[in-house]
């Protein structure tokens, strides 16, 4: 059973990286992957993408991205192929470079960028994938560098 799972993993790996690399707030529906999860590996072996796909074939639920050193880059909701829910990205040192939450593949509420530091950089809010309300950016001392009404 391990030998077929390394096979099938392997067959994907060769094929499937054109279609999860392009990755958006859309993926378009997988003809072939229904009610699965796929993991794809870097050389070494650690996880660099898990993405589950529906009965339909939409991406659906929680797609992560990974490091090759195993820490996670990204992590995403879908609902229907469409980015619906939180996301979070993290650099390279293990801070959060960037968090909001997306309705129906549009920026939608809260949304805040992060300096390499882990300091805050940006704070704005979206309505249906434009900036709504006020904006805030900040200096890398932490100051408030310019509000937008």
């Amino acid at each position: 059973m391990r030998l077929k799972t390394t096979i099938l993993l392997l067959s994907l790996s060769v094929w499937l990286p054109n279609q999860l690399n392009a990755q958006s707030d859309s993926l378009a529906q997988s003809e072939t992957l229904r009610d699965t999860t796929v993991i794809t590996y870097y050389p070494n072996g650690i996880p660099h993408k898990q993405t589950t796909y529906d009965e339909e074939g939409y991406v659906d639920g929680v797609y992560m991205q990974f490091r090759q050193t195993g820490s996670i880059q990204k992590m995403e909701h879908y609902r229907k192929g469409r980015l619906h829910g939180s996301f979070l990205k993290i650099n390279n040192r293990g801070k959060i470079k960037e968090e909001g939450r997306y309705v129906n593949g549009k920026l939608d509420g809260q949304h805040q960028k992060y300096y390499y530091d882990g300091k805050k950089q940006e704070q704005s809010n979206y309505k249906d994938g434009l900036k709504n309300g006020k904006a805030i950016w900040y200096y890398t001392n932490g100051n408030m560098s310019t509000m937008l009404n």
